[in-house]
């Protein structure tokens, strides 16, 4: 199946959704998924456009009460969102994957949902082994009837070396 998605909500070709890659696994099993990923640039309207996109994909309101209080970072960073189809089907929920956050928020944010203090240590933990101040991205994923999680990235253009303690 080749996807085809238009985003039908846009108001002005300035407003649209730039897909930015499209990706497919196969399972074993047989089961396939594929992902659409779109980027939406910074214009101050990123988070009414994300919130529109996310009727698309069945997120009940109540997903973005707890996201509310980061609605004006998200108005001022990059954002990247992507969606999945499973059997010919857009599946329900997407993934938001947000530029250069903050360390405090990201804590914060991991706090707010339930992580432990361990694993907030942990996620603080890449930051200093790669001497940055923020996260290169935070990956929020938003599942209807399921909690919000959160992944986040840290990378270096330059060669990484490892070390085994």
């Amino acid at each position: 199946m080749i996807i085809y998605f238009k985003y039908t909500s846009c108001r002005s070709r300035k407003e649209q959704a730039t897909i930015i890659f499209l990706g497919a696994a196969d399972s074993i099993g047989g089961e396939n998924l594929q992902k659409a990923y779109f980027c939406l640039p910074q214009n101050g309207g990123t988070w009414e456009r994300i919130h529109r996109a996310s009727q698309f994909v069945a997120l009940p309101e109540n997903k973005w009460k707890l996201l509310e209080c980061y609605r004006s970072l998200l108005n001022k960073k990059t954002l990247f969102f992507s969606i999945s189809f499973a059997k010919q089907k857009l599946c329900p929920g997407l993934k938001l994957d947000i530029q250069g956050v903050e360390a405090n928020t990201v804590e914060t944010l991991m706090n707010e949902v339930g992580y432990s203090q361990q694993a907030c240590k942990h996620t603080q933990l890449l930051l200093e082994l790669f001497n940055k101040k923020k996260f290169d991205y935070l990956g929020l994923r938003l599942l209807p009837n399921q909690p919000l999680t959160t992944k986040v990235y840290v990378y270096q253009s330059s060669r990484c070396e490892a070390y085994i303690f």
